[in-house]
């Protein structure tokens, strides 16, 4: 994949996230289709997105994932 071809890819995928986020007014269900759109254009086989929790320092939560123990 050429740099132009990948810098394409990037911004289809932030063009998809952006387009998801206006659509899914749930966050758990909006979170775990980011997640499934930046597995899908990085190719990967498992992720995870953290979130921060308030109040709790450091303290961070598993906010969505696929194919993770």
């Amino acid at each position: 994949m050429t740099m132009t071809e990948s810098r394409n890819d990037n911004f289809s995928a932030l063009y998809e996230v952006t387009q998801t986020i206006g659509s899914i007014l749930e966050p758990k269900l909006l979170l775990e289709q980011v997640l499934e759109i930046a597995m899908k254009h990085l190719d990967a086989e498992r992720g995870f997105l953290l979130m921060k929790e308030e109040g709790k320092s450091p303290g961070f939560t598993v906010a969505a994932s696929r194919n993770w123990p």
